[in-house]
Formats: C-alpha cells, sequence, structure tokens
C-alpha cells in the first residue's frame, strides 16, 4: 500500500519466537512474492544456531540485514555479561548466515569491560578479524565503550566489578 523499500524490525528477540518467524516469512512469500522491499532485523546468536534453517527462510523473504549482539571474543567476559553463548555458536551462527546468502550481517564488541586486559581485547580483535574472514565482504564489525546502563548489575554495583564510577549521571 505504501511502496516502502525497506522495513526495520527493531527488537532484540526478534528471532526467539521461530514459529512468529516463520509465519512472518511465509506471509511476506505469500503476499509479495516480488520482494518489492528488503527488511532487517536484529537477532539473537543462541536463536540462530537452534534453528539454522530459520536463516534460509528468512533469506528467501527478503531479509537482506541482521544485527547480532557478540559484545566480545573472549568466553570469560562472555560469561561475566551472561550473554549465555559460547565463541563456537558466535562462529556457527556467522557462518551459516554467510552460507545462506545473507546480504549483510552487524555487530558490535565492547570494549572496557571489567576485568578486561590488553590480552583479552587482543583475542576479541583477532576473532573479530577472523570472523570476517569467514564472511568475507557480509560482516561488519564495530566496537563501543561499555556503557553502565541503568538497572544492570555492573551499574548497581560497580565496585563488585573493580570499577569506579566518575559520573554516575554520564553528563560528562
Amino acid at each position: 500500500r505504501f511502496d516502502c523499500k525497506y522495513i526495520s524490525f527493531v527488537d532484540d528477540t526478534f528471532t526467539t519466537d521461530k514459529n512468529r518467524v516463520r509465519k512472518l516469512c511465509d506471509g511476506i512469500n505469500k503476499k509479495f512474492p516480488e520482494k518489492k522491499f528488503i527488511w532487517y532485523c536484529e537477532a539473537r546468536i543462541d536463536d540462530l544456531c537452534d534453528d539454522p534453517d530459520i536463516i534460509i527462510k528468512m533469506v528467501k523473504a527478503g531479509n537482506a540485514r541482521m544485527q547480532i549482539g557478540i559484545e566480545s571474543g573472549n568466553q570469560k567476559t562472555l560469561d561475566l555479561f551472561k550473554k549465555e553463548i559460547s565463541i563456537t555458536q558466535i562462529q556457527d551462527a556467522v557462518n551459516n548466515a554467510y552460507k545462506s546468502n545473507l546480504t549483510s550481517m552487524y555487530t558490535n564488541f565492547i570494549l572496557g569491560s571489567p576485568f578486561e586486559d590488553y590480552n583479552s581485547i587482543e583475542t576479541s580483535l583477532r576473532f573479530a578479524i577472523d570472523l570476517m574472514c569467514s564472511a568475507p565482504g557480509m560482516l561488519e564489525c564495530s566496537y563501543n565503550f561499555l556503557s553502565l546502563y541503568r538497572g544492570t548489575p555492573i551499574q548497581k554495583n560497580p565496585e563488585k566489578y573493580g570499577i569506579i564510577v566518575s559520573d554516575s549521571d554520564f553528563d560528562t
């Protein structure tokens, strides 16, 4: 009706309900067989690993770009963040997306995590490079610094994580 070219599903649990994703993809394929638009979504690594075929279904329905949260190439840091994913799962999800002909996958790494040191940062950097090499031209990686989001365990008890907060209101 609106002749849109791009749809963005901004929901970090978009892929959690795989039946909903399958119904959406089937609906898109049925209603819009010519695929005059593409779409973007956020996805969880564990969801993509639980059902690797879901990526194929999404790509066939016009999914051109997906965002995943990796955060670190160091398992200890992933565990600290309570990501409940493994390095192997991350590799599998990226490889499956590449094999499924997903056009673009974006991810983010966090620097400045509690207890992080030069070696763990180097490990994450090498991991990002390895991932990009395994999915050439598809995977885009960025880095951000740790933010103490309100309500998170790190924000509530920074001393427990060896962090000294100099500006709790994030004004500076």
